[in-house]
């Protein structure tokens, strides 16, 4: 798997940098692919996300907490690393394997979303009583409680409303 002198694709890299980068990256895009249809994170998470993606870069080109040179042991491994360092063609790699990764998530995704039978596979032996129950939760989550201050009383009064349209189900 590795060169004679350490990196995957040059003699440049070492193994903990590189599954830093990939996992990173991917993790990182899978929030992408979880989302609802027609949904999409607002721009602080985009932000944070893109950052923590450069950052993790970084952390992969220039060696950063990867623990230093490899250590040879008696007999020694062939596969020796560079001392941290990765090659700028290695991390080109990383990331087209990190797309390549999130595309196939997201296919695999969207055709089990499409198995209607995988959708109802534990719902099989729903009662009456429990989806009236489910339709009562989902009804009750669209209620909020408002505080209102009325000139005429001195105590605040509080007020079932229904959510604005805006409100997103995640904050």
């Amino acid at each position: 798997m590795f060169l004679s002198n350490g990196g995957i694709i040059e003699n440049l890299g070492h193994p903990q940098g590189i599954l830093f980068l990939e996992v990173a990256l991917t993790e990182n895009w899978l929030i992408f692919v979880t989302r609802e249809a027609h949904t999409w994170p607002s721009w602080q998470p985009v932000g944070a996300i893109l950052g923590v993606d450069i950052i993790a870069t970084l952390f992969c080109v220039f060696g950063w907490l990867t623990g230093g040179a490899f250590e040879q042991t008696n007999p020694s491994d062939p596969a020796t690393f560079s001392e941290g360092p990765t090659s700028i063609v290695t991390v080109i790699v990383v990331w087209g394997f990190s797309i390549g990764v999130i595309i196939f998530i997201a296919t695999v995704y969207y055709l089990l979303s499409r198995i209607t039978w995988l959708q109802n596979l534990g719902r099989a032996s729903r009662s009456k009583e429990e989806m009236k129950m489910e339709q009562f939760l989902e009804q009750l989550f669209k209620l909020t409680v408002e505080r209102e201050k009325d000139p005429q009383f001195e105590n605040p009064r509080y007020v079932l409303k229904t959510r604005t349209e805006d409100f997103d189900a995640d904050d």
